[in-house]
């Protein structure tokens, strides 16, 4: 006959069966990979664990070492987390690193880690989380605020060049207007009317300097007007060519049916030579610049990258060169006021910057995409002109000076 006791613990045992089921039930539907390790070796793993490493069953991943699933880069801390459980049990707070999957791709977790009793021996159970969306999210913001802040440092940049520019201006015209008074009262053949017309010439080149400033400010007067992208740039093959020189072939390649734009003529020739010139600089004087356009309607995917970018249709101007291309630090200030990385007296660093301004001021924006030693492409984003008539340049001029708190009227 059995015991009271006896006639209590079979219920008790099946209790317990019972619950460890119902616990060994949700582990294996859980969505979160969990896995359990003693001794270093993987004794089981849970089918969200199967998925997270790539595997196609349990059989793959059970009796290998917990360390071939871990990046080598996290060896030291995946080891330096298991010694923390063995001693307190539980490893807190969160940790991340990078485990691999059994195609040797890393992904990104979250792991935390507890000691238990398995099979009546101590090891370990760990709940990992993919993180792969979140630290893509934690990117691309990063990614946006950098943007954000280059396109508001080169706004003040723009400002403070802007505003010297102007008073700059002012005192070159006073310059200039007494040393053509003085030229017209001196004597040509005496050596002070040489040293005249060496102010006078310096002068003029310093005002070139302040006008592609001010193009960079967008406090620059234009005369924008409704234009045919494909008929400007084929009008100006003529002058690319002598520009970028024998050595370095020009190909054109106009988009069909490209829709019209809204700009100054004259300052998209500007664009276009400094575009080439620079891609003729990146060739070192023997390779291929390709000229393209296209139409192009921008949505979020490029609002994001460039922080200048509005939703809409576009006529986009692109310029390729298969030369040396630029290093990333290069890219992040390409577009800064005298920053060049020529040697001294090879340029002024306006350029690029010249061209930055006058897209921005036609209501445009910029994309660069380049790497060392496989070239670099600069697309021109102008938007669609649908219909309007022509802008006057006095509007135009007032528009970028409100923007500014700037007074337009061209005043010291």
């Amino acid at each position: 006959m059995k015991s009271t006791r006896d006639d209590g613990a079979a219920p008790v045992h099946h209790a317990l069966l019972r619950e460890a089921e119902h616990f060994r039930t949700l582990v294996e539907l859980s969505p979160e990979a969990m896995y359990v390790v003693r001794d270093q070796f993987i004794v089981y793993v849970n089918p969200a664990a199967v998925q997270l490493f790539g595997a196609t069953d349990a059989s793959q991943l059970v009796g290998t070492h917990i360390l071939d699933r871990v990046d080598p880069a996290f060896h030291d801390l995946a080891l330096e987390r298991r010694r923390n459980v063995a001693e307190h049990g539980i490893d807190a707070p969160l940790v991340e690193m990078h485990f691999l999957r059994l195609d040797g791709t890393p992904v990104p977790v979250e792991i935390h880690a507890t000691a238990i009793g398995y099979d009546g021996q101590p090891a370990i159970h760990a709940a990992v989380r993919d993180i792969t969306v979140r630290k893509a999210g934690e990117t691309a913001l990063r990614e946006s605020e950098e943007r954000l802040r280059q396109s508001q440092k080169l706004e003040a940049v723009g400002l403070l060049a802007g505003g010297v520019a102007h008073d700059f201006n002012n005192a070159l015209a006073v310059i200039l207007g007494h040393t053509e008074f003085a030229l017209r009262q001196v004597d040509p053949a005496t050596p002070l009317y040489d040293d005249l017309r060496e102010i006078e010439r310096a002068a003029r080149h310093s005002a070139d300097l302040t006008r592609q400033l001010l193009a960079y400010a967008r406090r620059q007067t234009i005369s924008p007007r409704r234009l045919d992208l494909n008929g400007a740039v084929t009008d100006s093959l003529e002058m690319l060519s002598r520009l970028i020189g024998e050595g370095v072939q020009l190909l054109w390649h106009p988009a069909t049916e490209l829709w019209p734009i809204t700009m100054d003529p004259a300052q998209l020739d500007h664009v276009l030579a400094n575009l080439c010139v620079n891609a003729r600089d990146a060739v070192g004087g023997r390779g291929t610049v390709t000229v393209s356009t296209a139409n192009c309607t921008v949505g979020p995917t490029l609002t994001r990258r460039t922080s200048d970018a509005k939703p809409g249709e576009y006529a986009r101007l692109t310029v390729h060169d298969n030369g040396s291309g630029m290093a990333p630090d290069v890219l992040d200030r390409l577009f800064e006021p005298f920053f060049t990385t020529k040697e001294v007296g090879k340029g002024t660093g306006l350029g690029l910057a010249t061209v930055y301004g006058i897209v921005r001021q036609h209501h445009g924006f910029l994309t660069v995409d380049s790497a060392p030693s496989v070239g670099t492409t600069f697309q021109v984003y102008l938007p669609r002109n649908l219909g309007s008539p022509d802008v006057s340049s006095w509007s135009w001029r007032h528009e970028a000076a409100d923007r500014q708190g700037v007074d337009p009227g061209g005043g010291g």
